[in-house]
């Protein structure tokens, strides 16, 4: 509809950001070496995911939410959303 559905509020510069194909997870990635979770109906932060060594260029979400992928100065990293943990650097 282009109406406002929420508004995520903090303390960071968003670079970049992906809503996960079920609708229940947002992951916003700060211009910085953090990836923040939020339950997207809520807008309740549910996590970071901390680790990089850059900022997130690219952020993306498997269809379920339960998996990130991130691009981080030349690298790609693959995390887990329900336990952040850096799964893969490639």
């Amino acid at each position: 509809t282009g109406d406002q559905v929420r508004i995520f509020q903090g303390r960071f510069s968003i670079m970049c950001g992906a809503l996960a194909q079920d609708g229940r997870t947002l992951a916003l990635a700060e211009n910085g070496p953090v990836i923040h979770v939020f339950d997207a109906a809520t807008g309740t932060p549910k996590l970071q995911m901390t680790g990089a060594k850059n900022r997130a260029e690219a952020v993306a979400l498997s269809p379920d939410g339960r998996r990130a992928a991130s691009g981080d100065g030349g690298d790609i990293l693959l995390w887990s959303v329900e336990d952040p943990k850096e799964l893969r650097r490639l």
